[in-house]
């Protein structure tokens, strides 16, 4: 919806993908540390919340592929994998995708 958010931003050496539906319930929150430019970047904290679930990082962290790293009001673009576990249970998922979020900051 309208009232829907997604963005990127920068602090310093960290970068953050964030989104959250209507209301502020957050489905997307993940940071990376590294140079404001393309390459390979641990990604130190991920969470996604998918059918009532929330999943979150294990202690490998996932790795980030930055294709495009824009300037505030580019975007930032790239995939991402690795391993995240549900946080009701103890089951680990290999996960992977792609993404392209405008950079706020």
């Amino acid at each position: 919806t309208s009232s829907d958010t997604i963005g990127a931003r920068r602090d310093g050496n960290i970068t953050t993908l964030y989104g959250s539906k209507s209301g502020g319930h957050p489905i997307l929150y993940s940071r990376f540390t590294g140079d404001a430019t393309t390459g390979t970047f641990p990604m130190h904290y991920m969470s996604l919340f998918v059918n009532s679930k929330y999943y979150v990082s294990t202690s490998t962290p996932l790795q980030v592929f930055v294709t495009a790293y824009g300037n505030a009001g580019d975007y930032i673009s790239g995939s991402y994998s690795g391993a995240m576990k549900d946080s009701i249970g103890t089951q680990t998922y290999n996960i992977n995708g792609v993404f392209k979020i405008k950079r706020l900051q």
